[in-house]
């Protein structure tokens, strides 16, 4: 089978290995699935660039679904030719975390295309728990941009964002516009979008913004005066000046919840953050809502086909990747 392999930083190659078995005694809980499409994430994007490290060589690729092709002899309803999108987040199930069901804070987690193999590839083989089927109305592409809408809903939860909220989001990748339309699906009144690019900021407005803006034409100030009291910032865009503008343009007793990966710590201006008495969280991953994030999708609450700015094969992988380094590039998918 092919493989695209990151060898190092900024050097990725196609490979030809052999197709993974599933292999009796061992695998009994593992599905075997031939991958038919994997989003370039914004996270593989880091990891190509070298800003978030990793064990090389690695293969990449976090958002992907496909086809169950074979599965383990104690693995309980699924077929084999059933489409499927994966869950990427293997756990250990021993540590104090899983036990108490906070299987992405697991001791040991790994997540496929970050810290373990992931979906650039043309089989994949997967826990059986990480496999969610994919709704008919569904197509494959669709569904392997499930990740981005689970991170951002479980941010949105917990941001508490409800009635009347005033939100404000930082970047309009696919975490961002997520973040948007899941926003303005929990009653929030105003929902904002800071984004460089143009053309990110158009989509934006299409899929339902009040408002965007260009990092450069803000301040607290001007926002407010736009907005109202911002009661939630949603800080998706991995930039530390985001971060500390996240923490300007919240009002008084304001949630922030950070989602970006940064590569680097941030020193904060904690005297404001007392001041305002903010309410900051962190958001790691999507646990328990990769379900739910998929069903908005079937049911046509939450929009992803606007994500995909082009598509490519796998043995132009290093072409894909070129597109999907250009600032006004969402996601780049590759067909299997």
């Amino acid at each position: 089978m092919k493989i695209a392999v990151l060898q190092k930083p900024c050097d990725i190659e196609l490979r030809e290995v052999e197709a993974p078995k599933l292999v009796a005694d061992f695998d009994v809980n593992s599905v075997l699935v031939k991958v038919r499409a994997c989003a370039i994430s914004g996270t593989d994007l880091r990891i190509y660039r070298g800003i978030v490290r990793t064990k090389y060589p690695i293969i990449l690729g976090q958002e992907f679904s496909g086809v169950v092709e074979d599965y383990g002899e104690e693995v309980e309803n699924i077929s084999k030719g059933e489409r499927v999108v994966i869950e990427p987040v293997v756990r250990c199930g021993k540590c104090s975390y899983c036990k108490i069901g906070l299987y992405t804070l697991c001791d040991n987690v790994r997540v496929l295309g970050v810290n373990a193999d992931g979906g650039l590839a043309e089989y994949v083989k997967v826990p059986e728990y990480a496999i969610h089927r994919i709704h008919n109305n569904l197509s494959l592409e669709e569904a392997s941009l499930t990740v981005p809408v689970a991170v951002a809903l479980y941010a949105i939860k917990r941001a508490h964002v409800g009635i009347g909220d005033n939100v404000v989001v930082f970047g309009a990748g696919a975490i961002g516009l997520s973040a948007l339309q899941l926003a303005r699906l929990s009653g929030a009144d105003k929902v904002a979008v800071i984004e460089p690019v143009a053309s990110k900021r158009k989509l934006a407005e299409k899929l339902g913004a009040y408002e965007t803006f260009s990092p450069k034409e803000i301040t607290g100030e001007s926002m407010r005066k736009d907005l109202g009291k911002i009661n939630v910032v949603i800080e998706t865009s991995g930039s530390v000046d985001a971060l500390h503008r996240s923490i300007n343009i919240a009002d008084k007793k304001g949630r922030i919840v950070v989602v970006g990966a940064y590569g680097k710590e941030a020193l904060l201006p904690t005297d404001l953050v007392v001041r305002k008495d903010l309410t900051i969280l962190g958001s790691w991953l999507y646990p328990h809502v990769f379900q739910e994030a998929l069903s908005l999708i079937a049911k046509r609450l939450i929009s992803v086909k606007e994500y995909v700015s082009s598509k490519y094969p796998l043995i132009r992988i290093k072409d894909a990747f070129e597109e999907a380094l250009k600032p006004e590039t969402i996601r780049v998918l590759i067909d299997l």
